[in-house]
């Protein structure tokens, strides 16, 4: 609120607005080091018109994704690199079966014992795909 010169009420009701209509979701992202989790990927890749909510009920271990009509961009935590490529090949094949992509998606791996954690904020990512022009 104090960013934008807006009240906190507005701030709020428009927040509660945006999970009413599912555009946003609150989700607690555990600490992936207590959960023995070794690996953090980040996906990228072309789509076609998405039943997102769908197929991410699908998906368990789907920590952040944002869509476009065209494109979209998720986050995944996995327990090793054998869990990795089971999940992915699925991921794939359920993408494959829906008609939701155009190509594979690029995937990149990060092990986690490699990453320094401090405060996990999207709002650079949201702010580059949506192509906002705001300061959050």
């Amino acid at each position: 609120a104090s960013k934008t010169s807006i009240s906190r009420q507005t701030v709020s009701q428009i927040k509660n607005s945006l999970i009413n209509d599912n555009f946003l979701k609150i989700v607690n992202i555990p600490d992936v080091r207590k959960l023995d989790c070794e690996l953090i990927a980040y996906s990228h890749g072309k789509i076609l018109g998405i039943k997102k909510l769908d197929i991410q009920q699908k998906i368990s271990y789907l920590v952040f994704a944002v869509y476009t009509e065209r494109e979209g961009s998720a986050i995944f935590i996995f327990e090793d690199y054998a869990k990795h490529k089971l999940e992915y090949d699925k991921l794939i094949s359920l993408l494959k079966k829906e008609q939701l992509i155009i190509n594979e998606p690029i995937m990149h791996l990060f092990p986690i014992s490699h990453i320094k954690f401090q405060k996990i904020d999207f709002s650079a990512l949201v702010k580059k795909i949506f192509e906002l022009k705001v300061n959050f």
